[in-house]
């Protein structure tokens, strides 16, 4: 099973301009709107739709196209909607966001939005995304833009948090996926995931740049957490076909393997691209069967009710073995 767990719709032109571009060049050539999304995610039996929602930027993907997307392949879609945390209403969002139906997380954006992640309004929208069941995704696709605050996108902060409270149930018991990865220092990134069960990340943001690519999936072999990173294109700035095609020639065309440059091994590849991504993440299995395979399974997310009954009961995160 693929799981491409970042991809984005809007319609009209790149609502970052020629201002973002941390998780890849503008776009303007390409459309991003509900019909190419649905072509493009043709190879990917299921697609995470993230909103994003940040005035500071002035950008806003809308809560409605990301819960369209949902309820139009209910088997096949998941959604993460847009939080931005610098609001009064932030902690009343995520408590909305809970309600719809396939929706599996928040998406909050630290540096974006210049909210430091161990601000009290973070962790508060922490605390609630945690009680509702909720994935935290942190991705700062504004971060090249002159407002985005770089220090607040530095993920040792949310080590800081993480340590800060450790005997809070709701901190602990947070599920978060980094998306940042090789817009800010690779190695630091990894260290958190290593330090932090519950912390993942994904690959959206080095999709479209194969050094990065590269240099980002050898170091999470290196450091032993390649179990933790999960397939993102990061449509519409690549494509999970493309996207796909890329992880696999991350070592290059050498087909004999002995050019003496470290490589990362073709399982490793495999199994974060065909990884149970959502099991992982602790999204449970209550859906089998898809369009051209009955015999697949498909995960989506349970009810607000029965999320809060498995956090309560302390069910553990189902982890890889590779």
């Amino acid at each position: 099973m693929t799981i491409d767990l970042c991809t984005r719709i809007w319609n009209g032109r790149d609502p970052w301009g020629n201002r973002g571009g941390a998780h890849g060049p503008c776009i303007e050539a390409v459309s991003a709107n509900p019909n190419s999304h649905e072509a493009a995610m043709a190879c990917v039996d299921v697609a995470a739709v993230v909103g994003y929602m940040c005035d500071r930027l002035g950008v806003h993907l809308s809560d409605d196209q990301v819960l369209d997307a949902v309820a139009q392949h209910p088997e096949r879609r998941v959604g993460f909607l847009g939080v931005d945390v610098s609001r009064d209403d932030a902690a009343r969002r995520v408590e909305a966001a809970s309600s719809h139906e396939g929706v599996i997380g928040i998406a909050v954006s630290p540096a974006d939005q210049g909210v430091r992640p161990t601000d009290d309004r973070f962790v508060e929208v922490i605390r609630v995304a945690s009680e509702h069941g909720l994935i935290v995704m942190m991705h700062n696709p504004g971060l090249f833009h002159p407002a985005s605050d770089l220090s607040f996108g530095d993920p040792r902060l949310l080590d800081d948090v993480l340590r800060e409270y450790d005997d809070d149930r709701l901190i602990q018991s947070a599920r978060f996926v980094l998306g940042d990865l090789g817009c800010v220092p690779v190695e630091l990134t990894l260290a958190v995931v290593a330090k932090h069960e519950r912390v993942f990340v994904e690959t959206s943001a080095v999709a479209g740049r194969p050094g990065r690519m590269r240099t980002a999936l050898f170091a999470a072999h290196e450091f032993g957490v390649a179990s933790r990173v999960l397939f993102a294109s990061g449509f519409p700035r690549e494509t999970p076909e493309r996207a796909i095609e890329r992880l696999y020639s991350v070592n290059g065309s050498s087909a004999s393997g002995d050019s003496g440059e470290a490589r990362v091994p073709r399982e490793v590849l495999r199994q974060i691209i065909e990884g149970d991504a959502l099991g992982k993440l602790g999204v449970k299995h209550i859906w089998a069967g898809r369009a051209g395979g009955a015999d697949a399974t498909v995960h989506t997310p349970m009810r607000t009710r029965d999320r809060t009954e498995l956090l309560n009961a302390g069910d553990e995160i189902e982890e890889g073995s590779w």
